[in-house]
């Protein structure tokens, strides 16, 4: 497999992980070149090899032609793009098959000049599948003239055998006094929307007077405290975490929010349905339909979500991952993995 892996953690590495678990259970040992931020310090240890850019994916790459590959990419940039050119064609040509899985829900928006389509279409020659998070980016693809046969739309997320760590001690004394929790995961950039989580947090302490509100994530240190200013010593900031204990703040919540402007298919979303915790999420991407959605951008229409979902029964939890496992063993199977003993 080729894509990020942890740490740091996030949605695509998480689920490169997920599927390094899913192939060793089925007794399938897998080689992972780790094209995150982490991969400077791969030297092949527990099968993590580094990885890097399209030059140097290529190359490290290049003594496992020949075997079944799996690509894993955000396809909202052309570097993403890249990576796959280098990759799908020789593995196509020498190899048993290779697949291709487009995360981003940027990926449509970056796919609309004709350059960025004729590079996604050249790129996903000798793919024999292209999954694809949501229909949205499905359409791009096809649009941009891959063969709709070839497409196909995936959830990324398969459930987590571990159970959450125990809570931080800060979290555990906050979830005594604050009612309700509300969690979320923040990173850098426009299109996760810290800024319209932030904007609504007056009117959602006015209205919850003893809310509480804990943010991780690798950009939630550099939150200017003044924004959390109404919610008093109810607010909890933690940098990034660990999988582990990502999924201890999320299962101590009520609600976890997702205010991004623009997803794939959020695996945070679903872990958080998993664990049974209501989900306020923005109106894009591919969201669960237990969600309670509000208008990308709209600080206000985020308040009144959060009200509602409160109003709602929690998730009963242990949502199985429908199908995506199954799907994902049977594409592996069509590729020339035989489950049960070495093939990779």
């Amino acid at each position: 497999m080729v894509g990020p892996f942890p740490p740091p953690w996030g949605g695509i590495s998480v689920h490169v992980r997920a599927l390094q678990r899913l192939a060793r259970a089925n007794g399938i040992p897998v080689r992972i070149y780790d094209t995150g931020a982490g991969h400077g310090a791969r030297d092949g240890s527990e099968g993590i090899h580094r990885g890097g850019g399209a030059s140097g994916v290529a190359a490290a790459v290049r003594g496992a032609y020949g075997h079944p590959l799996h690509v894993h990419i955000s396809g909202n940039n052309a570097k993403a793009w890249l990576v796959a050119l280098s990759l799908g064609r020789p593995f196509g040509r020498g190899g048993p098959g290779a697949l291709l899985t487009v995360h981003s829900g940027l990926a449509p928006a970056f796919l609309q000049p004709r350059a960025h389509r004729e590079l996604a279409r050249a790129a996903t020659i000798g793919f024999r599948r292209v999954f694809c998070t949501n229909e949205s980016i499905a359409d791009a693809l096809h649009a941009a003239g891959v063969a709709a046969s070839r497409l196909e739309v995936l959830s990324p997320f398969l459930p987590d055998p571990d159970p959450p760590a125990p809570p931080p001690a800060e979290l555990r004394s906050l979830r005594a006094r604050a009612r309700p929790l509300l969690v979320a995961a923040v990173a850098e950039g426009h299109q996760y929307g810290v800024d319209v989580l932030l904007a609504a947090v007056p009117e959602l302490a006015r209205r919850h007077p003893r809310m509480g509100l804990c943010l991780f994530g690798p950009s939630a240190e550099r939150i200017d405290p003044e924004a959390l200013a109404p919610l008093g010593d109810r607010a909890l900031v933690f940098g990034p975490l660990d999988h582990r204990l990502a999924r201890a703040c999320i299962a101590a919540a009520d609600v976890f929010v997702r205010p991004t402007r623009a997803d794939g298919d959020s695996v945070s979303v679903r872990e958080a349905l998993d664990l049974g915790v209501r989900v306020v999420a923005s109106a894009v991407g591919k969201r669960p339909p237990e969600t309670t959605l509000f208008a990308p951008g709209d600080a206000s229409d985020l308040v009144r979500a959060v009200g509602a979902s409160l109003a709602l029964p929690a998730p009963s939890g242990g949502r199985a991952a429908e199908d995506a496992a199954q799907r994902l063993i049977a594409a592996w199977e069509e590729i020339g993995i035989s489950f049960g003993r070495k093939s990779a």
